[in-house]
């Protein structure tokens, strides 16, 4: 990219947890991306939606917390859907930011990911807590003349 005005992306997440709690409520790791509120969704492993009683986004805890109209089953597998935007920053080297380099006397711009200790919260809705070690994909679609690049191999094209 020669043009270094793009600031922002947006997302979709869908989360599988494995609900080892006993009551009504689990927390997400999310910091500083806006969460389209109309698109969450929890469903069960049969698609039929859990009934949502609130839907917190706790910039003080770097959490978003969901609370259900009723208990939720123990060991039981729950999917979590949401869309949300976030910005690419330019002033630190963490999350997601954009960089540059030079081919001659152009500058060319890209987006850069760091996403060590408790920084991948920063890009995407997640659990990104130390002691937990997540698998996932990541979908990246980009106009046909860009590239997208990653240190793990290609899932599919």
């Amino acid at each position: 990219m020669t043009d270094a005005s793009f600031t922002s992306y947006s997302g979709t997440v869908d989360i599988t947890v494995k609900y080892t709690g006993n009551g009504s409520s689990f927390s997400l790791n999310s910091v500083d991306l806006v969460i389209s509120e109309a698109s969450v969704r929890v469903m069960r492993t049969d698609g039929a939606d859990v009934p949502l009683k609130s839907f917190i986004v706790s910039r003080q805890y770097e959490q978003l917390h969901f609370e259900f109209d009723e208990k939720l089953e123990t060991d039981a597998s729950y999917k979590v859907h949401l869309q949300f935007t976030g910005q690419i920053k330019t002033d630190f080297f963490k999350g997601i930011y954009r960089s540059s380099y030079r081919v001659g006397s152009e500058i060319k711009y890209l987006a850069t990911t760091f996403l060590a200790a408790t920084y991948a919260r920063t890009v995407f809705p997640c659990y990104d807590e130390p002691g937990y070690k997540a698998r996932f994909n990541v979908k990246i679609r980009h106009l046909s003349h860009h590239t997208a690049l990653s240190n793990m191999p290609v899932t599919a094209r």
